[in-house]
């Protein structure tokens, strides 16, 4: 187990278990009994079946909750068409707050024992890890966590929310800070999926600051130096099967599967997923590269933007286009893009930015897949 927390690394944070109903043993006596509901003029209450003699409609419990320490687990008693049949699964939401301590690791096939234990001390359900490994995963989230202070993050979220592609703004929802969500959880599709970036140092202190049994009192107090240094979070959503298909990750069936996923297959999944709301940027590009035609015709690009700021990328390009044809215009619609690329990264870039962050904003775009 590290003292240090691991940045710029693809992990798991959570997913949706499915465990077959047959595989585990029931030992909380309220789960999943029958019960009947009865009235007492307005108030509606319950017994036990076997008690009860003015019956409405005899139903299960399916469903437990707990909170503790800020790790809140929940588990209940699902049906699902399977093979061409209804089938009941234990259906558990497993987060990496499960891990406690170890809760920055993310979950792995290293600490997946901790899940394991974390779900037999709820008391509700008995299972064999080795039936925790074969059940089958769904909804899942994966994150990376940077060290930044809070003003960077402030800066590059400015900036990434501007690369959001203009068709798909409307998936942006409005926040008061600089934090950017993409979607909902529930209407997510494969081609529009649920994206979050947030400040993960905000939410730990504010849990701290209504909770003094929050999760992080209770659990990582170890790495409050590195907390207040300034985390931030991106965090995907791989949503259904659908959405594996699209991914190529249709293999990932099992809990086991998912965690014998290497580094690499990590971060292309996180980032494909990410991508889908933004626009391509790819550094063709750079300052020292550009020959003296280039920077005549950058000078010439910004003037005419000056001369009139209504002039847009589109109408620069068909302006010096249009005299060309067939393979030479290819070639010329290929620089004059790539210049505006240029022009347009250097300008976003160049907002009262020093020229550290700067280079700390690409570097971390970059590892998102971002630019390429």
């Amino acid at each position: 187990m590290s003292n240090k927390i691991p940045f710029e690394k693809v992990k798991i944070d959570s997913f949706s278990l499915l465990i077959p109903l047959e595989d585990v043993t029931i030992i909380n006596d309220y789960f999943n009994q029958k019960y009947i509901r009865v009235y007492d003029g307005l108030v509606e209450s319950q017994i036990s079946a076997d008690e009860g003699t003015i019956q409405d409609k005899e139903f299960y419990n399916r469903q437990f909750h707990s909170t503790n320490n800020g790790i809140r687990a929940s588990v209940k008693v699902i049906s699902r068409l399977w093979n061409g049949e209804n089938k009941n699964f234990i259906h558990i939401v497993i987060t990496s707050k499960f891990l406690k301590e170890q809760y920055f690791e993310g979950i792995n096939k290293a600490n997946v024992g901790l899940v394991h234990k974390y779900i037999e001390d709820l008391k509700v359900i008995k299972v064999t890890k080795a039936t925790l490994l074969t059940s089958f995963v769904t909804d899942i989230d994966f994150c990376i966590d940077l060290s930044q202070p809070k003003e960077l993050y402030d800066k590059q979220n400015k900036y990434l929310k501007g690369l959001v592609l203009n068709s798909l703004k409307g998936y942006l929802k409005r926040f008061n800070n600089a934090n950017i969500q993409l979607n909902e959880r529930p209407k997510a599709t494969p081609a529009k999926p649920f994206v979050k970036v947030y400040f993960k140092t905000d939410l730990l202190f504010q849990e701290a600051i209504e909770n003094e049994d929050s999760f992080y009192a209770s659990y990582l107090m170890k790495y409050a130096a590195e907390i207040k240094k300034g985390i931030s979070r991106f965090e995907v959503t791989l949503k259904n099967y659908k959405h594996k298909e699209k991914l190529k990750l249709t293999h990932v069936k099992t809990l086991s599967d998912l965690l014998n996923l290497g580094q690499s297959e990590l971060k292309e999944a996180h980032e494909n997923i990410f991508k889908s709301y933004f626009e391509p940027k790819k550094m063709r590009i750079n300052k020292s590269k550009l020959t003296p035609t280039d920077k005549m015709l950058v000078h010439t690009f910004n003037k005419l933007v000056e001369l009139d700021n209504n002039f847009t990328e589109t109408e620069i390009l068909n302006l010096f286009i249009h005299e060309f044809e067939g393979a030479q215009k290819v070639r010329i619609k290929q620089k004059t893009s790539d210049l505006l690329e240029f022009i347009s990264n250097k300008k976003q870039l160049e907002i009262n930015e020093t020229d550290f962050d700067k280079k700390q904003i690409l570097a971390n775009l970059k590892l998102l897949g971002i630019f390429e």
